[in-house]
């Protein structure tokens, strides 16, 4: 199985090349893109998660999933939640239209409906991974702490060689300020794909938290390295180097900052 990292839209950049998206847990859920980088759009929230299966990402994929996504491509997300509606009433077994639906509610803000969604193909299927991973993740949204803790930690024991179940589950503790416990789940994301910038982005997060300034300095660095234009870690980077008293070169990481926010 391998995990997605959404995007603005379906063909705009994944973050494991380069862009990073808005998260379920702050409240918007996008879709899975291609593997062109892209920078990060603005308003963005800081912990990227995935949720759509790779076949949804698949612009072979024939028939209302690959209409649906043309339409999200032209902004029209009602007009693809209609279409996949539709799909899965015509057929309630495919669970990838069903999490392609989930996906969509979410990002309209239709939790209660996603969530009925994912645990009705849980109900079918309790060892679906993308399910647990989807409703994990929207659980923690809406304040299911523990339930989302249960999602999350199967996910990660169904699928131990993936790094997108881990690093849920690190995005899950961070939320809930528990920056010490979170850092040696991304740091077991990074061991098993060290080339996701949003991966060392997060360390960074969970090792300010934990208190650790020098080790922060360190994973932002290596994610401004696979994330060049992406403006918050070089915001992040200022923001820590002001704090260790390194004001000259925090004042270039704001400039940089600047620089690849610009239009």
């Amino acid at each position: 199985m391998r995990f997605l990292a959404h995007g603005r839209s379906p063909r705009v950049g994944s973050e494991a090349h380069g862009g990073t998206a808005p998260d379920l847990l702050a409240g918007e859920l996008l879709l899975p893109p291609s593997d062109e980088g892209t920078a990060l759009r603005p308003g963005a929230e800081e912990f990227p998660l995935t949720h759509v299966p790779l076949a949804i990402a698949d612009a072979s994929l024939p028939g209302p999933a690959a209409e649906a996504l043309e339409l999200v491509d032209l902004g029209r997300h009602r007009d693809a939640i209609v279409i996949l509606r539709q799909a899965v009433e015509d057929d309630p077994t495919d669970a990838a239209l069903q999490l392609f639906l989930a996906t969509m509610l979410s990002e309209q803000g239709e939790t209660g409906q996603a969530l009925a969604l994912l645990d009705g193909l849980l109900a079918s299927d309790p060892d679906h991974v993308q399910g647990l991973l989807n409703r994990g993740a929207l659980r923690s949204k809406v304040g299911m702490v523990d339930e989302a803790d249960v999602d999350l930690r199967a996910a990660v024991h169904l699928a131990p060689e993936e790094s997108q179940p881990v690093y849920q589950l690190g995005v899950a503790l961070l939320r809930r300020g528990l920056g010490k416990e979170s850092v040696p789940k991304f740091r077991a994301a990074i061991d098993l794909d060290p080339r996701r910038g949003i991966f060392w982005q997060s360390l960074g997060e969970g090792l300010v938290r934990a208190g650790d300034s020098e080790g922060a300095l360190e994973a932002f660095q290596r994610a401004s390295s696979l994330l060049p234009h992406e403006a918050r870690i070089w915001q992040h980077l200022g923001r820590l180097l002001d704090q260790l008293g390194r004001s000259e070169d925090a004042m270039a990481m704001y400039r940089k900052a600047r620089e690849v926010s610009a239009p």
